[in-house]
């Protein structure tokens, strides 16, 4: 049993000190490219780009936590579709 992509995109409340996190993983999680099938995980240079446009930087752990929540995305989009496909 996992989490849908609607509960992992929808209207999520995080902890405060996360919000600005999320609003940069959904950002980004918008603009992902899909790889035919599938969707494709957010790449390095995607989060990049991303900072080289609007002027930020991130902190380490703000990339981790990005990074662990596009792993938990992928994991429910990949569950969903080979569920639909059955």
């Amino acid at each position: 049993m996992g989490v849908d992509v609607e509960t992992l995109t929808g209207e999520l409340n995080p902890p405060q000190e996360l919000e600005w996190v999320w609003s940069v993983f959904l950002e980004l999680d918008a603009a992902r490219s899909s790889g035919g099938m599938s969707i494709s995980s957010i790449s390095f240079s995607d989060i990049y780009a991303w900072c080289q446009l609007t002027d930020t930087c991130l902190e380490r752990w703000e990339l981790n936590t990005i990074k662990g929540l596009d792993s938990a995305r992928l994991k429910a989009a990949n569950g969903r579709s080979s569920r639909t496909n059955t």
